[in-house]
Formats: structure tokens, C-alpha cells, sequence
């Protein structure tokens, strides 16, 4: 039998940690979950009209990172907040596979 129960919600960003316990096998999960399709959409809608963006000159809003997805490149072993890890965090950015994290074309 697996037991359920929500443990944390946070309705700004719409996180979840939901825990997960199985009797039979004495195994315990925590998983945190998170509807990014508000910010995949917002995304899409800020690329495909530059003229929402506000632009500064010296700054470009180039992208926007769900805290799911920050939360699973954390567990890969990628912090967008470690300096260091920016030439990796880049690498993701510009690829295809993360491309609707994107605000904006180009590459960083």
C-alpha cells in the first residue's frame, strides 16, 4: 500500500512537495511538483511579441526558468545561482531541448 499526503504548496510558483510512502517495501519518495505551462506559455507569448519585453540596454530578459526545472537541473548537479555553472546553464539555453525556456532568439 503507498501512502500519499501533500506535504508543502506554494501557490506563487505553484509547487508542491508531495510525499510518498510504500509499505510493502519500506521505501520512502519525496517529490516535488510543479505546472509549468503557465511559464512555458508566458515564454512563447514574450518571444513571439518583442514588444512586451521591456528592453534595457545593458540588460536582455533572454530567458525564464520555472523553479521545477531549476529544482532538476539542481539534482543534475547545475545551479543557476553558482557563477561557475553558467557555461553549463548556457550550454541548456541555447540547445533545442530547453529552447521554450527562451524569451527571446539568438543565443546567450
Amino acid at each position: 500500500m503507498i501512502v500519499t499526503r501533500v506535504l508543502t504548496q506554494d501557490p506563487l510558483q505553484g509547487l508542491r512537495s508531495v510525499f510518498h510512502y510504500d509499505t510493502d517495501t519500506d521505501e520512502t519518495v519525496i517529490e516535488t511538483v510543479q505546472d509549468v505551462e503557465p511559464y512555458l506559455e508566458r515564454n512563447k507569448n514574450l518571444r513571439n511579441n518583442p514588444e512586451l519585453r521591456a528592453e534595457d540596454p545593458e540588460m536582455w530578459h533572454v530567458a525564464s526558468i520555472p523553479a521545477g526545472v531549476q529544482l532538476l537541473w539542481r539534482k543534475e548537479g547545475v545551479d543557476i545561482f553558482n557563477r561557475e555553472h553558467w557555461p553549463e546553464v548556457r550550454r541548456r539555453l541555447n540547445s533545442p531541448e530547453w529552447a521554450y525556456l527562451r524569451t527571446r532568439g539568438g543565443r546567450i
